[in-house]
């Protein structure tokens, strides 16, 4: 809102990098000082970040096990029809994580060790993903960028884009339970539409969470994340232009 812009090169946000190439690890060592993993063990475990040389990887879950259920992309072994089949229960399962980032406290001092990172600058080219890239990932790029003054209209739109990005995730799964027993139903479709889609739905419940709790944002900062106003300028001298 002073009219920077964020600079180019230090700021990533990605879904799993388990299916990198060689091609990919080499150009992403390049990129980077460090990846940051948000997903859960057993995600973790499921499908591995790949070792990159001179990138660091930190293990940041940010949702407990039981908080998780129903809320994100199955794992290899779940059964994709059944996980997919209540389309209700998987757009409620979403908005109820995205008020969890705000009032569960594992939840909340994780992302203040994210923060912790960002501000100490130990490794200032940092890369930040979950499972899809859009949910815990996508919460953490809406307060990065709100911590270094975008307006909000156009961190809610840089967070909404993240729907176009992932339509071939989508696509494929919607072809596996297509091709499945049981087939794709509507209920299916329509649950895998909720699963993919970066709305305003959910991160508005993560927003007015944080109204309820600790009267909006910048106090869901200070006092949640216990990010201070000296902090904030420490994080938009590094990674805005001057």
């Amino acid at each position: 809102m002073d009219g920077r812009r964020i600079k180019d090169g230090f700021l990533f946000r990605s879904g799993d990098l388990g299916n990198a190439t060689d091609a990919d690890k080499q150009m992403l060592s390049g990129l980077l000082d460090l990846i940051v993993d948000f997903r859960s063990p057993e995600e973790r475990i499921a499908k591995p970040d790949p070792e990159m040389d001179g990138v660091a990887n930190i293990h940041l879950p940010i949702l407990g096990t039981e908080a998780q259920k129903n809320t994100h992309p199955p794992t290899a072994k779940q059964n994709l029809a059944e996980v997919f089949s209540d389309p209700v229960k998987v757009r409620t399962g979403l908005k109820g994580a995205y008020a969890k980032f705000v009032e569960n406290d594992f939840s909340v001092g994780q992302y203040e060790q994210f923060f912790r990172i960002l501000v100490e600058g130990k490794y200032p080219r940092v890369l930040w993903h979950c499972s899809a890239g859009k949910d815990r990932t996508g919460f953490a790029a809406f307060m990065i960028e709100s911590v270094l003054g975008i307006d909000r209209e156009t961190a809610i739109e840089d967070y909404k884009a993240t729907t176009k990005y992932l339509a071939g995730d989508l696509e494929k799964l919607k072809e596996s339970i297509r091709n499945s027993e049981k087939g794709l139903t509507e209920e299916h479709e329509q649950a895998l539409e909720y699963a993919f889609e970066a709305s305003e739905f959910y991160l508005f419940a993560a927003i007015e969470k944080m109204d309820e709790l600790f009267g909006g944002f910048d106090g869901y900062l200070k006092n949640g994340l216990h990010v201070t106003d000296e902090e904030v300028e420490i994080l938009r001298d590094r990674y805005l232009e001057k």
